[in-house]
C-alpha cells in the first residue's frame, strides 16, 4: 500500500489526490479530508517504520508535544493517523514557494539587510519553540517556506525528531540535511537550542556569499561520498571565511555567521535572538521588540484564524471549503513579511548624491483611505488621543431676563453662522460641479492648476497597454479603457512583460526572455503587433522595465551588466548604450520625467529598504526623494512632471498601496486602500486618473481611478493581468 495510496480513499474519509515527493522515511501526499472538507498534507511512513509498535508508541508521545507548537510562523502540526497499518501525518498545506526557491535562482544573494525580513520570523518562530523545549533538528532553506502572501514559516517542525525515534528503532540511521547539519547531530552527541543556530549559520553564510559553506570539496576532507565527505568538514573543517567568497560582505556580519558555525555549542550565540540582535545592530536594521512574536499569545487569543492553512512542501492547494467552526483546532494567523523584490549585492555609497527638499520621515498610514481624509498627509501615529478631563467651575446663576438675552443672542449668532455656511457650500459645491470629470470622458481635469484641461479622447479611443497571462502564457495586450477591442500583440514562445508606449503611441517596448527566471532583453513592437526586434540581443545581461524618453528616440531601462543592477539608456536603434547610474547598489525601475532631463527609479543606495530618488541625465547628479523605513518602488511622473505616483509595501504587510507626491518628495498621499494589494502605477495622458494593478499574483485585474475623489473601476476582469501603461493621446 506504500507505493499505491494515489487515487485511493481511506477509511471514507482520507483521499489521496496527488504525490507530492518521497523520501527515505515518507511519502508525500496531498490530500482532501472528506469530513471536513479541507485539503492537508501527509507524510506517509515506510511500513517497515509503521508496523513496528514501539515505534508508533514513541510516535504519539513525541505528537503530544508537537501539538503544542502553535505560532503563527510554524506549519500547524496535526496528528498521526493508523489505518489498518497505514500511519501518516497530518499536517497543513497551501500555496508558497520556499527558501530554497529564491536561494536556488538566478541571483540567489541576499544583502543582510534585505535578510532581515525572512529572519525575523525565523527566529521567533525558533525561540517559540526552543522555549517549549523542542528543537527543530532539520532547519533548511527547503524548510523555510513563504505563502504566496508572503508570510514566513517554517514546516516540517519537530517531524526530524519523530522519524530520528524510527531510524534509532529500525534503521540506526541519524535524520537530517548534511548540508546543514551540526557536529553534535553528526557525533549523535546532545541536541540543543544551539543545534538550530548552526544551521541557521549555515543558512546565513548561504544567504550571504550564495553558496554552503561545506560542499565536501575542501582538501582535506574524507569520505568515499560528497554526503560523507560534507559530514567529515562539518565535524573537522573551519569554514572559509564569507569575506574570501564575498569581499564586500561586512566583517561584524562575517564574525556572526562564524560564531553559528562554531564546532562547540558552547562557543556559538547562547539563543537565536541573541543571533538576531547581533545582526540587527551589525547591519543598522531598526531595533523589534521579538516578544509579543515569540509568545504569539496576543494573536492567538484576540484573532480568528484567516480562512487559508499554511504552506507545506513545493506544490500546494487551497482548502476545499471552509471547515464547519470548530471542527479543526485552531490556528494561529500568519504574520506576513515583506518581499524582496532584488536580492543582490550590498551598495556603495555613490558620490554627487544630496537630499531632496521635503521628505517624507514617517511610515504612511495603514488605514483604509476614504474620500474626506485621503488628502492628509498626517501619518496615524501622530494623531494625538483624546485630552483628559478639566474640571470647570459652574457660572453663577442668572436672572431669567438674562438668561432670555443670552438665548436670544445665541439663536441669532446661529442663524448667521447657517446662511453663511449654506452660501459656501453653495460655492463649492458649484466648483465641484464646474471641476468634476465627465464620467464617459475619464476624466478632462488638469492635474496642474495653473494650465487648461487638456482635451481627452472618449474612452472608446483611450488604450492602455499592459501584459497577461489570460492564455496560459505572458503576452503583450492592448484595449481601450472602457473594455473594448482587446488585442493580443504578442505571440511564440517566452514571456513579454512591461509594456511602455512610444511618445506617438505607434510603437510598444517591453522586456521578453524564453521563461520567467531567465535573462530579459529589451525589445520593440509596432502597436498593431508587427515588427519585433530584440533591441538589447545579451543573453548574460538582464536587462527590464524600459521606459521612453519624451523625445521617442531613446529608452531607458535597468541591468545588471556589471553584477548589480543600474540605469541605462540606449538609442532606439540599439545604438549608444549608456550607464546613468554607476554605483553597487541596486537601481531599478526606471521612469523618464516629461521634459527628458531626468530619470526617476528606486535605489537602496542608502542601505535601507528601497527609496526613490532621480538622476540627472546630463550631469548624473542623484537627488533622493524619499527617506522612509518602507519600500518605495516604480514611480511614475504626471504627465506636467509635477507629481510623481508609486506603491509602498511595508515590511510586515502583505499590502501594497499607490501613493502620489510632489516631485521633490513633499506631499505624499495614500491613494488606495493600505490593506490590499495595488501596485505599478501609470498616469493617464491628462493626468486625473491613475491605472495600476489590483490583487495577487494570480487575480490581478487593471483598474482605474480617479485622482480628484479616489473612485475606482476595474478594466478587465481578474485574469492575471500586470503592469499596465495608459496610451499618450494622439
Amino acid at each position: 500500500m506504500f507505493n499505491d495510496l494515489l487515487g485511493q480513499t481511506l477509511d471514507n474519509r482520507y483521499r489521496f489526490e496527488q504525490k507530492l515527493g518521497e523520501g527515505t522515511f515518507a511519502h508525500v501526499y496531498r490530500i482532501t479530508d472528506l469530513h471536513r472538507q479541507a485539503t492537508l498534507a501527509a507524510k506517509v511512513l515506510r511500513p517497515e517504520i509503521a508496523r513496528d509498535p514501539a515505534v508508533y508508541g514513541r510516535f504519539q508521545r513525541e505528537a503530544a508535544v508537537l501539538a503544542r507548537l502553535q505560532h503563527p510562523h510554524i506549519v500547524r502540526y496535526y496528528d498521526i493517523v493508523d489505518l489498518q497499518g497505514t500511519i501518516f501525518i497530518l499536517l497543513d498545506y497551501v500555496p508558497g514557494k520556499t527558501l530554497e526557491d529564491i536561494l536556488s535562482s538566478r541571483d540567489p544573494i541576499l544583502k543582510p539587510y534585505a535578510s532581515i525580513s525572512y529572519l525575523t520570523p525565523i527566529v521567533t518562530a525558533l525561540q517559540y519553540a526552543h522555549n517549549e523545549g523542542i528543537i527543530h533538528r532539520d532547519l533548511k532553506p527547503a524548510n523555510v517556506l513563504i505563502h504566496e502572501n508572503n508570510t514566513v514559516l517554517i514546516t516540517d517542525f519537530g517531524i526530524a525528531r519523530i522519524l530520528n525515534i524510527a531510524s534509532e528503532l529500525t534503521l540506526g540511521a541519524t535524520i537530517g540535511t548534511p548540508l546543514y547539519m551540526a557536529p553534535e547531530q553528526i557525533s549523535g552527541d546532545s541536541v540543543t537550542p544551539a543545534t538550530d543556530i548552526y544551521a541557521l549559520g549555515v543558512i546565513l553564510y548561504r544567504m550571504y556569499t550564495g553558496r554552503a559553506p561545506f560542499r565536501g570539496e575542501s582538501a582535506t576532507s574524507e569520505g568515499a561520498s560528497t554526503a560523507a565527505r560534507i559530514i567529515y568538514e562539518h565535524v573537522h573543517v573551519a569554514p572559509r571565511r564569507p569575506s574570501d567568497i564575498r569581499p564586500s560582505l561586512d566583517l561584524a556580519v562575517e564574525e556572526i555567521i562564524l560564531r553559528c558555525l562554531e564546532k562547540s555549542p558552547a562557543k556559538r550565540f547562547p539563543s537565536v535572538t541573541a543571533l538576531y540582535d547581533a545582526l540587527t545592530e551589525a547591519v543598522g536594521a531598526p531595533p523589534i521588540s521579538l516578544e509579543p512574536l515569540i509568545t504569539g499569545e496576543r494573536m492567538l487569543t484576540t484573532i480568528e484564524p484567516p480562512d487559508l492553512t499554511l504552506p507545506e512542501w513545493s506544490q500546494f492547494m487551497r482548502p476545499v471549503t471552509e471547515p464547519e467552526p470548530d471542527e479543526l483546532p485552531r490556528q494561529a494567523p500568519p504574520r506576513p513579511a515583506a518581499t524582496i523584490e532584488h536580492p543582490m549585492p550590498p551598495q556603495l555609497t555613490q558620490p554627487h548624491v544630496h537630499k531632496a527638499g521635503p521628505a517624507e520621515q514617517t511610515i504612511p498610514s495603514l488605514r483604509p483611505v476614504h474620500p474626506e481624509s485621503a488628502l492628509s498627509t498626517q501619518s496615524s501615529a501622530s494623531v494625538p488621543g483624546p485630552l483628559p478631563p478639566v474640571y470647570v467651575a459652574p457660572p453663577p446663576p442668572a436672572s431669567t431676563a438674562t438668561r432670555w438675552l443670552i438665548r436670544g443672542a445665541v439663536f441669532g449668532l446661529i442663524a448667521v453662522v447657517l446662511a453663511i455656511t449654506v452660501f459656501v457650500v453653495y460655492l463649492l459645491t458649484y466648483e465641484s460641479r464646474e471641476a468634476e470629470p465627465s464620467p464617459t470622458a475619464l476624466g478632462s481635469v488638469s492635474s496642474s492648476a495653473n494650465r487648461e484641461p487638456a482635451p481627452s479622447p472618449p474612452a472608446s479611443r483611450q488604450r492602455i497597454a499592459f501584459d497577461s497571462r489570460r492564455d496560459g502564457s505572458l503576452d503583450i495586450y492592448t484595449m481601450n479603457v472602457d473594455g473594448s477591442d482587446l488585442r493580443k500583440i504578442t505571440s511564440g514562445p517566452g514571456v513579454k512583460r512591461g509594456p511602455s508606449w512610444s511618445p506617438d503611441g505607434s510603437q510598444i517596448a517591453y522586456y521578453g526572455a524564453t521563461g520567467e527566471q531567465a535573462n530579459y532583453d529589451i525589445f520593440i513592437i509596432d502597436a498593431d503587433g508587427s515588427n519585433v526586434r530584440n533591441l538589447t540581443d545579451s543573453p548574460s545581461v538582464d536587462e527590464r522595465y524600459p521606459t521612453w524618453a519624451p523625445d521617442g528616440e531613446r529608452l531607458a531601462f535597468h541591468s545588471n551588466a556589471d553584477g548589480d543592477f543600474d540605469i541605462v539608456i540606449i538609442n532606439t536603434d540599439g545604438t549608444g548604450l549608456e550607464t546613468i547610474t554607476a554605483n553597487s547598489a541596486q537601481d531599478l525601475g526606471p521612469d523618464w520625467s516629461p521634459d527628458g532631463a531626468r530619470i526617476v527609479f528606486h535605489t537602496d543606495l542608502w542601505g535601507t529598504p528601497y527609496e526613490l530618488a532621480w538622476v540627472d541625465v546630463e550631469t548624473r547628479q542623484v537627488t533622493r526623494l524619499t527617506d522612509t523605513d518602507v519600500i518605495n518602488a516604480f514611480a511614475t511622473w504626471s504627465p506636467d512632471g509635477a507629481r510623481l505616483a508609486f506603491h509602498v509595501i511595508v515590511p510586515g504587510s502583505n499590502a501594497v498601496t499607490v501613493y502620489t507626491m510632489d516631485a521633490d518628495g513633499g506631499n505624499r498621499q495614500p491613494m488606495t486602500d493600505s490593506q490590499e494589494r495595488n501596485a505599478f502605477p501609470d498616469w493617464s495622458p491628462e493626468g486625473t486618473h491613475l491605472i495600476y494593478q489590483s490583487g495577487s499574483d494570480t487575480d490581478s485585474a487593471i483598474v482605474i481611478q480617479s485622482v480628484l475623489d479616489q473612485s475606482a473601476r476595474p478594466v478587465t476582469g481578474q485574469h492575471a493581468n500586470f503592469l499596465p501603461e495608459w496610451a499618450p493621446f494622439n
